[in-house]
């Protein structure tokens, strides 16, 4: 198919595991033969028996990137 008439959902999902810690990194992104209407992602790591922390952004549907970012303790 020719490239100015693809639709595209692109996800991908990245695992990084350390001695006390693991990483999730996901992005998903929604294309249109004309642009990109939809681009989310981010990590979220968790590190054992102390914190899960947080940073994911949305863009693309709104005038303004939205970004979460934040930090919990945990206690496993």
């Amino acid at each position: 198919m020719a490239k100015d008439k693809q639709y595209a959902i692109d996800t991908t999902m990245a695992i990084s595991t350390l001695k006390k810690k693991t990483v999730y990194n996901t992005q998903v992104s929604v294309r249109t033969p004309t642009q990109e209407v939809l681009a989310f992602g981010g990590d979220l790591g968790i590190t054992y028996g102390e914190k899960l922390d947080f940073n994911i952004a949305l863009d693309k549907i709104v005038d303004k990137k939205v970004t979460l970012k934040g930090e919990m303790c945990i206690y496993i």
